[in-house]
């Protein structure tokens, strides 16, 4: 870290607290120290609350101006308001709690009150950068490698090099960043969003290349993997990264660990797995046996209706299908938990909190076993193909000891993996998800993609049925084709008003200061591209000459193409989902999160003895559909491939399904 960051960690954020003050204070969740608002206050807050809820306002970019306005009325009101605003960050930190969790309250009332997730993002991204510059940099000085269980914000993983990997600090570059210098209000900047090609000319917008290149192709799906693939991919990419919709940071920072570590159901502060926790090792849940449910503070606990469901992770609503997939890792960790405490080693403890503790670790220790070993036994393998396994040495030993461990290497996600290769699942969705019987047959009900996002009813309506479903029904290919549902449709709460998500993945790329999809292919070994062509030694070899037509069209060099665009547009690899450069990447940082985690379930030093090893080597996703979802009887082995009516993947009964023995764990 340089002297600079260490200096800006001394900054005082007047900014950062006023908005965690208008936006805490809107859900009755003020810092103690303010004490009871007064009527005065209470009115100034209700401008606030109706301010931060008003979408009119907010979509013509008058929420600013509005706060503005209301600083001399908070001073009016409470008059020790603003010199608590001007505290230093360490009281703010004391009376808010962590960092990221001041962050994660203005995503959640944002998402609360319906305001698009633009919106909240640019708020948390503001408190976000102001909050970057403080403390979380400074490496913990209590590492023991005496510690049985991985932390919950990935620190202390390397002892070395406590940070690297962990929650609340910079993302890795492969490549240097590449902004411009530009002038902000006078200032100078040399940090802003890349806008210009290689020949100097402007950057087509996100938004032309989104039409342009990306429209949808109203194709029927014809892909091999299943809806699950596409959530369960979406939901490891929550686990491994979460950052802000970010512009003007020098590096931005991933607010979870990069490990797999389950961290959508444990959260990444000590503060949030607390929340999270309930008696004999479980994880709160409400009935029946689902994520529970967070009240509207608005609505009386009497009343019918909820906004939103608590879990690790807040996105964990953001889609039906992510709801999902989550709700059977919880139910997984809770069956498992369930069990162990009829074990006598852990029945016979008399101190109930001492109790509690052990049955919770030992089955967060499994559950993110076996969330590792599902995410490169069958999702990575399905991904990245079989040539990139072999080649970065990532498939999952069948038998003995992983002995690779490295501490030289730094897993810590990369920019690229955020803005561009982790978001390939993007061109799979699908518009319409099926609700399935227990026969599996088709019913009546439907759900349409554009009306799911951040609707939970929506899923607890149909729960087992779309599980069912989306075992069943396929992807779309993986190509630049994206579907209008989440490229005009994205987090619509009325006519005309939703996003762009392609526009989003392009844009953010270049506010990241992420290079070209060229520099990318020059560094991953692959042919970069100096004519639209599809020639293998100076054009688009891995992309079809259509798609290259288009691009040609829009960018006014190869050199300008973006990385996303780029690398969604190229063909699949040999018994891959993706194209070569995405592909590379991909592997490469699960290379790292393998090799650079000490806590890997096959390490011998941290993990599990050999037969705890062959009982979780034996688990697949479809094992954890038949334990954790009503009504599945009958699956296919393989839950991230189509079924087949004749073949290796037909569906089976549940006892055919390899399931974990955790007598072994007695």
């Amino acid at each position: 870290m340089t002297p600079q960051v260490h200096q800006r960690c001394e900054l005082q954020t007047k900014l950062v607290l006023f908005v965690a003050i208008v936006c805490t204070v809107a859900v009755g969740q003020i810092a103690g120290y303010y004490g009871r608002p007064t009527s005065r206050l209470e009115e100034v807050i209700n401008k606030a609350a109706w301010l931060f809820n008003n979408e009119e306002n907010l979509m013509k970019h008058r929420f600013n101006k509005g706060i503005d306005k209301l600083v001399p009325d908070f001073e009016t009101a409470e008059p020790g308001i603003l010199e608590a605003v001007n505290r230093p960050l360490d009281n703010i930190t004391e009376s808010l709690g962590h960092p990221s969790r001041v962050i994660n309250w203005i995503k959640a009332v944002a998402r609360q009150r319906n305001v698009q997730a633009s919106i909240s993002t640019i708020l948390s991204t503001d408190l976000a950068r102001r909050l970057s510059l403080t403390c979380p940099f400074i490496k913990p000085t209590d590492c023991s490698v005496k510690e049985r269980y991985r932390r919950v914000d990935g620190s202390c993983n390397n002892l070395a090099q406590p940070l690297w990997g962990a929650g609340f600090t910079p993302m890795a570059r492969q490549l240097p960043a590449q902004y411009e210098t530009g002038v902000i209000n006078g200032i100078m900047r040399k940090d802003m969003p890349r806008s210009k090609g290689v020949n100097g000319g402007p950057l087509p917008s996100a938004r032309v290349i989104s039409n342009n290149v990306h429209e949808s192709s109203n194709r029927l799906p014809e892909n091999a993997v299943t809806m699950a693939f596409v959530f369960f991919g979406q939901q490891t990419a929550h686990d491994v990264t979460d950052t802000a919709f970010e512009r003007g940071e020098r590096e931005q920072l991933n607010m979870v660990s990069s490990f797999i570590d389950a961290s959508n159901m444990y959260g990444h502060t000590e503060e949030v797995l607390t929340e999270l926790r309930g008696e004999e090792g479980q994880l709160e849940s409400s009935e029946p046996d689902q994520l529970p449910l967070q009240m509207h503070p608005n609505r009386k606990a009497s009343e019918k209706g909820f906004n939103f469901l608590n879990a690790g992770d807040e996105r964990v609503g953001e889609v039906t299908g992510l709801t999902a997939v989550t709700t059977v890792w919880q139910r997984e960790h809770n069956r498992i938990a369930r069990q162990l405490a009829k074990f006598p080693r852990f029945a016979s403890m008399s101190n109930k909190k001492a109790r509690n503790d052990a049955i919770f670790y030992e089955t967060r220790k499994l559950v993110i076993a076996i969330k590792q070993h599902i995410t490169y036994n069958e999702f990575l393998r399905l991904t990245v193909g079989p040539e990139r396994m072999n080649k970065y040495k990532i498939s999952p030993l069948t038998s003995g000891y992983f002995t690779g461990y490295d501490s030289s290497v730094n897993p810590t996600l990369s920019n690229v993996m955020v803005v561009a290769a982790h978001r390939f699942g993007h061109s799979l969705l699908r518009s319409v998800l099926s609700v399935r019987t227990e026969q599996y047959t088709s019913s009546s009900d439907v759900l349409l993609l554009k009306n799911v996002f951040w609707r939970p009813s929506n899923y607890l309506m149909y729960e087992n049925g779309f599980q069912r479903g989306v075992v069943t029904d396929p992807a779309e290919m993986c190509d630049r084709h994206i579907i209008p549902d989440v490229r005009n449709h994205l987090f619509e709460t009325a006519h005309g008003n939703g996003e762009d998500l392609v526009a989003r993945n392009v844009a953010r790329g270049r506010d990241h200061g992420v290079p070209s999809y060229n520099a990318y292919r020059t560094l991953m070994g692959l042919s970069s591209a100096s004519t639209f062509t599809t020639n293998s030694t100076n054009g688009f070899p891995d992309i079809p000459f259509e798609v290259v037509r288009k691009l040609r069209e829009i960018y006014s060099s190869p050199g300008d193409v973006d990385v996303f665009t780029g690398g969604i547009s190229e063909t699949p690899v040999g018994g891959g989902v993706i194209g070569p450069l995405f592909a590379e990447l991909m592997a490469l940082q699960y290379e790292k999160l393998r090799v650079g985690d000490r806590f890997w379930y096959e390490n011998q030093e941290h993990g599990f003895s050999p037969a705890q090893l062959a009982e979780i080597r034996k688990v697949t996703m479809s094992r954890l559909m038949c334990d954790n979802v009503a009504g599945v009887t009958q699956i296919q082995p393989r839950a991230f491939l189509i079924p087949t009516s004749s073949g290796a993947n037909d569906r089976v009964s549940c006892d055919q399904i390899p399931s974990l023995d955790l007598s072994k764990w007695q």
